[in-house]
């Protein structure tokens, strides 16, 4: 009968036949232990072996596996929280901020939707650092590279479609900024633009209105 001791299947190399089944219909199976690369021994029939069924000791599957399943080694980093945000906001419709991404018609371009190390790579040679956060040009267009760059997370809010960036004495900035500033009230700002039309205008007139003056002139007396 054949022997196949010392012969190498894949990682397992045969050391020694340890048994034989036989079935009522007469068949047998020899079974032989095998010595994998990885140093487990494992106990395999003459078909598999030979047929290349089993050709090591489940490790090889096992690396396989993990190969099809890493893609860019970045999983646990801020930077792929980003991109999988980014993504989650324009695709995933039970996302809390589809609505002002997705439902928008705002998308992510396809190099970038499809592969992370795409991504990866462009915001490393675009200034991206811990702290920073993405943030498109155009509010109304794709996150693509031609439309993205990376800001301090304290300056994105100013992009925000419902942010209103005033100009006074030749400084922009936005009602919430000028409102800590100028202790000037938000609201007061917004109803009178309304009236006015005009955001420069409607906090020059909260600025002049007596109750502000006064509200100034309180806070002045107590400090």
């Amino acid at each position: 009968m054949l022997d196949i001791t010392g012969n190498r299947y894949g990682r397992l190399t045969v050391i020694r036949e340890v048994e034989r089944i036989r079935y009522a219909s007469g068949n047998s199976h020899r079974v032989w232990e095998c010595l994998c690369d990885c140093g487990n021994i494992i106990r395999c029939t003459t078909d598999r072996l030979r047929r290349g069924n089993t050709k090591s000791c489940g490790c090889l599957r096992k690396e396989i596996t993990s190969k099809k399943n890493y893609k860019h080694g970045g999983t646990k980093t801020k930077l792929y929280r980003i991109w999988d945000e980014m993504n989650g906001r324009c695709f995933c419709k039970t996302n809390k901020a589809y609505k002002n991404y997705g439902a928008r018609g705002i998308r992510v371009c396809d190099e970038w939707r499809k592969n992370f190390s795409l991504f990866r790579s462009w915001a490393m040679s675009n200034g991206y650092q811990e702290g920073l956060t993405i943030e498109r040009i155009d509010n109304n267009g794709n996150y693509c590279p031609d439309n993205c760059k990376w800001i301090p997370k304290s300056e994105q809010p100013k992009n925000r479609r419902n942010c209103h960036l005033i100009t006074f004495n030749g400084k922009t900035q936005t009602l919430s900024e000028w409102s800590r500033e100028l202790h000037v009230d938000r609201e007061c700002v917004r109803n009178k633009e309304k009236i006015l039309g005009d955001w420069t205008l409607a906090l020059e007139a909260v600025l002049n209105s007596p109750k502000h003056k006064e509200r100034v002139k309180i806070k002045n007396d107590d400090n």
